[in-house]
């Protein structure tokens, strides 16, 4: 009776709920649970690549068309902290990744190394961020940046 009575209350947990606890759906827990850890390195470690290689049309098309808080903005300010400042070297490490099928969220503590152009001057510049990607037509678009910005983040008083 015992074991009958704790069956119907699962069931009705689960109708209740949605059975969301009992089945999520495979090809999400399937992609989540094999390929974001490596899709969030890698998409990390692009971004890092094209803003140390900074080409703005390469650059943007790694940026969603909605990018919070305005993608043309932020290409701006980015182009304008490349022209004075040369990215030597870029390391992070992830603290965290949370993700569905079409959104992920990447912590990294990051360092990067930068040439003052006009002076020759060197700096490392430190700090943590939430870097927010969205997936169009498959690909992993940068949508926004928490915390400290990793391509904002300057040297230069500009």
């Amino acid at each position: 009776m015992k074991l009958q009575l704790i069956i119907l209350n699962i069931a009705l947990s689960a109708s209740i709920f949605g059975c969301s606890f009992i089945s999520a759906p495979k090809a999400e827990w399937e992609f989540s649970k094999l390929d974001f850890d490596t899709v969030s390195e890698q998409s990390v470690s692009n971004m890092c690549m094209l803003y140390k290689n900074f080409e703005p049309e390469v650059f943007s098309k790694a940026i969603s068309r909605d990018f919070n808080p305005d993608k043309q903005l932020f290409l701006d300010a980015v182009a304008l902290i490349v022209e004075k400042e040369k990215v030597e070297q870029i390391k992070f490490v992830k603290d965290y990744v949370a993700a569905k099928v079409n959104v992920m969220s990447v912590t990294i503590k990051w360092e990067k190394t930068v040439t003052i152009k006009n002076s020759g001057a060197v700096f490392t510049i430190k700090g943590k961020s939430d870097l927010i990607f969205r997936r169009y037509n498959g690909d992993w678009l940068l949508n926004s940046i928490n915390g400290d910005n990793l391509f904002l983040s300057t040297a230069n008083k500009i």
